[in-house]
């Protein structure tokens, strides 16, 4: 996805409106003026407002997806008596302040309301100058709208949080148009996208007669969000190898090919009424039988949220189970208030002690858990480090507040997005079609960001490298107070935050994912609906056309969404190959997506991944290096988090299920040495590691007398990932979220203990799947406790198998 920013001046707006994918939607505008009436009605992506405004008719509706004052500075209000003007616009934009200057004839009573979300200058009104009022409009405003009456020369201006009821066609319209951009700019300027969900979302909220809109505005804008929390690095990884999703597109694009040609015929004007009406029929024709294919992203979208959020599941149950953090605090403690005693550094004492109240913290807040208490002690700790900030600097002042405050950020924005998409994929599920106008039963929304402003400004969007950020000033933090301080426990802490970190980053990382999987249900939901209802629409109108001007608009319109949702699916496909290629490869594709290039376009970007793929098997003169790891928890004295010995001790304890968990991490440079720092261990100097299996084995154990039949007895083991990856390409770490992977391991054991042979394998080459890396959250369960008599363990063996690059 292209990182872009918003236009702030009527410049850019312009070139904004003047975009291809902009111009090329239909049905943007509307113009009317009745003199006899007294009405007008504007209607267009990009309007003029001081032409407008300087003598309106007496009732003036503007719906402009941005209106600028070109002129800025001061634009004379001129109407008569009674006269109402509306503003309903995303942006309004100006070179300069603008002010909004209303004659006295005017004031004696008229009205003017502005809704609007991005105010790129500030914006007055006055009465010929006197009782000048600036206007508390914008994304930090709270306001979602303004309303200036003037009666008898005073003017009054009060302020709304939400849009009043407007369910005329006009205002629909303007709806449709502004979520028309917003999709076919999606890939290619998310910024502006995000920005017009968000808008739209507001507008929409709690009005049942726009809650599709209200839904097609929040599964969009949420998906961009969740893109932007993710970062750049963290991505999703697809099951299947490269050539199937490759090998399907193909095919989607021939059908796709056939629905361009007749739509090309189909919006040229000069082709002749019968042509038309054959071009009609034929895209009519190809839009029910792609059905199956709309199904089918259908289907796929459920399948990955379904993936992510029993990801996220298994990440939150790992961070909540996990004890360790709490019991180094507490040893931690003790040497911290022995060291306090002799020192004067009060400020690294301070800081030490709000790492823990942090850390904690955040973790509930993650998972849930009491989050009103959570968030009042990531506060408190964060301002304990802004309050030691604020005096002069000692020796040991690492960690600083925009660290804690970035994640803080970060992790309450995550939070009011991720707990509410389960309903509304379980809503969406429901769904079995849409009724007639704008009216859909899910739950409506006014929050694309997790921010709660009136605009959702991508840039300002905090993404997981909060966490990364954590981690490494913690860790500083700590080492300083274990290496140079000697602080008692310090070490062990330093150890289990870090482990803590890892575990936070990849809950957020699947939390992030499901919510874009999630609301990408819930769009391609909405799209098979409106598909089904626009192919009966454009039936009902093919049906009647004899020439038409209004019938071949309406159906120049629908064809356009068709056409848009068709490219769109073609878009969401095409990004399943590019996932695909970056987890193979571990670099970025030079493709980039957009949903308004042409299916030739398309055709050319499947051609570079398939030369991508070739490029980057061309690099290397030999194949990846297998290797065949056999790893003995007594054979170091240590290593991270002392896991050999945690992982010993769950597999023996029933209490916990028999069960026990460790975590790998990809570490650029990591030593090949195993070590308590070395949470890479042993897959070290080398890269782009695959994983065929794990298998465990259980030493020292002998099978109890009654498991014993034929001379031997069966220990079976439950090997599972958390579907949280990580991976390393020479010194850059790449992060996905894929399926979590559970495989079973058995294996026979003689009378004494003895090995006897394997009946279940755990490593084996996968055919039809790709390959995950050893470094996620491993899960180890002993699925046979009644079998073997646990006290004797005292060693266990980790077989790794699979392959790598050495250089």
């Amino acid at each position: 996805m292209v990182a872009d920013t918003q236009p702030n001046t009527p410049a850019g707006w312009q070139a904004y409106a003047s975009l291809r994918e902009v111009t090329e939607i239909p049905a943007t505008a509307d113009a009317s003026r009745d003199e006899s009436g007294r009405t007008e009605i504007h209607r267009n992506i990009y309007l003029e407002g001081a032409a407008i405004l300087q003598k309106p008719l007496l009732d003036c509706e503007i719906y402009a997806d941005v209106l600028t004052f070109n002129e800025g500075g001061e634009v004379i209000l001129s109407p008569d008596e009674d006269t109402t003007m509306e503003i309903n616009a995303r942006v309004l934009t100006a070179d300069q302040p603008v002010h909004l200057n209303m004659t006295k004839a005017g004031a004696r009573s008229s009205a003017l309301m502005i809704y609007a979300a991005v105010v790129d200058q500030p914006i007055s009104v006055s009465v010929e100058g006197t009782q000048r009022t600036t206007l508390d409009l914008g994304p930090d405003s709270g306001h979602v709208g303004a309303e200036i009456d003037f009666a008898d020369g005073h003017l009054e201006v009060s302020y709304t949080a939400r849009h009043e009821y407007d369910a005329t066609e006009i205002y629909q319209a303007f709806l449709t148009t502004e979520l028309r951009v917003a999709l076919a700019l999606f890939w290619s300027r998310p910024a502006i996208a995000i920005s017009i969900c968000s808008y739209v979302a507001q507008s929409t909220y709690n009005i049942q007669a726009h809650s599709l809109s209200n839904a097609q505005a929040v599964s969009l804008g949420q998906q961009l969000a969740a893109h932007a929390m993710a970062g750049p690095r963290a991505k999703y990884a697809p099951t299947l190898p490269f050539q199937r999703y490759h090998d399907t597109m193909k095919d989607q694009l021939e059908a796709a090919k056939t629905f361009e040609d007749q739509n090309q015929r189909f919006q040229d004007k000069d082709t002749e009424v019968a042509d038309k009406i054959a071009a009609w029929t034929t895209m009519l024709q190809n839009a029910q039988d792609q059905r199956d294919t709309r199904l089918s992203v259908q289907s796929q979208t459920l399948a990955k949220y379904r993936d992510a959020r029993s990801t996220a599941d298994a990440c939150a149950k790992q961070l909540s189970d996990d004890d360790e953090l709490q019991a180094a605090k507490d040893v931690f403690d003790q040497g911290l208030v022995d060291w306090e005693k002799g020192q004067i550094l009060k400020a690294a004492f301070a800081i030490l002690s709000a790492i823990f109240e942090f850390a904690f913290g955040i973790a509930e807040l993650c998972i849930g858990d009491d989050p009103g208490g959570a968030a009042k002690g990531v506060q408190d700790a964060v301002e304990s480090v802004e309050k030691v900030e604020e005096g002069a600097a000692e020796a040991g002042q690492i960690m600083t507040s925009s660290t804690l405050q970035k994640l803080s950020t970060f992790t309450k924005a995550l939070q009011k997005l991720y707990p509410k998409v389960d309903a509304l994929v379980a809503a969406a599920n429901k769904l079995a079609a849409l009724p007639g106008g704008d009216e859909v039963d899910l739950p409506s929304l006014n929050d694309i960001s997790g921010s709660g402003g009136s605009d959702a400004d991508s840039s300002l969007i905090t993404s997981l490298a909060a966490w990364d950020d954590w981690e490494l000033e913690c860790d500083q933090q700590m080492e300083w107070a274990a290496d140079q301080e000697k602080i008692g426990g310090a070490s062990q802490f330093r150890l289990a935050l870090r482990k803590h970190a890892v575990h936070g980053r990849a809950l957020a990382q699947a939390q992030a994912e499901a919510i874009k999987q999630g609301q990408q249900y819930v769009q391609t939901t909405l799209e098979v609906l409106q598909s089904d209802q626009d192919i009966q629409n454009l039936q009902t109108l093919l049906d009647t056309y004899h020439g038409e001007e209004a019938i071949y608009a309406a159906g120049q319109a629908q064809f356009y969404d068709r056409f848009l949702q068709l490219k769109t699916s073609l878009a969401i496909q095409l990004q399943y190959i590019i996932d695909a290629y970056r987890f193979y490869a571990l670099q970025d594709s030079q493709v980039r997506l957009e949903s308004q290039q042409s299916v030739g376009d398309f055709q050319q970007n499947l051609s570079t991944l398939q030369t991508e793929m070739q490029n980057v098997d061309n690099q290397y003169a030999e194949d990846f290096t297998p290797f065949d790891y056999y790893v003995y928890s007594d054979e170091v004295s240590r290593l991270p988090s002392n896991f050999p010995q945690l992982v010993i001790d769950g597999l023996k304890d029933s209490s916990q299920g028999h069960k026990a968990t460790f975590t790998l991490v990809a570490t650029p440079q990591a030593s090949s040495q195993a070590g308590e720092h070395n949470f890479a261990y042993p897959f070290t100097n080398g890269s782009h590691y695959r994983l065929d299996g794990l298998e465990i084995q259980l030493m020292d154990v002998k099978p109890r007398p009654e498991a014993v039949h034929d001379g031997r007895a069966v220990v079976s083991l439950k090997i599972e990932t958390s579907g949280s990856y990580s991976d390393i390409q020479h010194d850059q770490v790449f992060y996905f979220v894929s399926p979590m992977q559970q495989k079973r391991y058995s294996y026979e054991i003689g009378p004494d203990g003895s090995f006897l042979r394997i009946r279940d394998k755990a490593i084996f080459e996968p055919t039809n799947h790709a390959e995950p890396p050893p470094f996620t959250q491993w899960t180890i369960t002993l699925e046979t406790p009644e079998n073997v008599d646990m006290s004797t363990l005292n060693k266990i063996q980790l077989h790794w198998n699979g392959k790598y690059r050495p250089y």
